[in-house]
């Protein structure tokens, strides 16, 4: 019983580090699938170099601005959160206080 257990154990084991390596080797091909891509979509633009350049310079203003804008939104959510809860938290204080103060007078 405990050899076949130990078996299973290893079996399972080696069956897991193949599919590992299958995601390694599948993720090292779509980066290298990616990067020759990039390398030939840039070759064979029809775009000067300098243009290129600029292009690419603009849309990392833009999505840089696109994230700050995220960013900023994201950080007002939170606050506007952090106020509800603080009020509620104040609310049930309250409450706990006015019930304990009533316990204590009766």
């Amino acid at each position: 019983m405990f050899f076949s257990e130990l078996r299973g154990h290893f079996q399972r084991q080696k069956e897991t580090e193949r599919r590992k390596a299958a995601c390694r080797n599948i993720a090292a091909g779509v980066a290298i699938g990616t990067i020759i891509g990039l390398t030939a979509g840039i070759l064979f633009a029809p775009k000067s170099g300098k243009e290129t350049r600029q292009a690419i310079a603009d849309k990392t203003v833009e999505i840089s601005g696109q994230g700050k804008q995220l960013v900023s939104e994201a950080i007002e959510k939170i606050k506007s959160k952090v106020t509800s809860m603080e009020r509620s938290a104040y609310g049930v204080a309250e409450q706990l206080q006015e019930g304990i103060h009533e316990e204590a007078g009766h």
